[in-house]
């Protein structure tokens, strides 16, 4: 009776661990995506998560968006787009549109290069003054290249 017994344990015993194993598959298999996922709404996903080689045509975000490396079409990180992008506005003026302060830094020598592919034009920098009117400045030169100075005055770039 005790072989019986010690038969009917270890059979009991190997039926669990295989029970274990099988689950323990099942789990992580169901966990662990490795082909594409097509859904015809949204797609929530809590916590980090890295897109690689992803594309869409449309996306948002509540936090940070980072788009950097190959999310685009040079490996510079270059951000490229067929109409306007907005910082912090949906409809931008311009081709880049910021809503908010912008803040420009580096370790070494801070640069804002304003440039006009166009002959005969420079840059420009346009301004809302307080008393609502727009005011424009830029740099005019002589024949010879030399900067005759700065002119400034109500009126708009463009």
């Amino acid at each position: 009776m005790s072989n019986n017994r010690n038969k009917h344990f270890f059979s009991m015993l190997l039926s669990a661990v295989l029970s274990f194993v099988f689950v323990f598959i099942v789990v992580n298999a169901s966990s662990t995506i490795s082909t594409n996922i097509s859904t015809g709404g949204t797609l929530d996903v809590t916590g980090v998560t890295t897109l690689t080689y992803a594309s869409t045509t449309a996306i948002s975000t509540t936090g940070s968006l980072m788009i950097g490396g190959n999310a685009t079409t040079t490996s510079t990180g270059a951000f490229t787009t067929e109409s306007t992008a907005g910082i912090a506005s949906s409809t931008p003026a311009q081709e880049l549109g910021v809503t908010g302060d912008v803040s420009v830094g580096s370790s070494a020598t801070t640069t804002i290069f304003i440039d006009s592919t166009t002959a005969d034009t420079g840059g420009c920098l346009q301004m809302r003054g307080s008393d609502g009117v727009i005011y424009r400045a830029y740099i005019t030169a002589t024949s010879t290249g030399d900067v005759a100075g700065w002119v400034f005055g109500a009126g708009t770039c463009q």
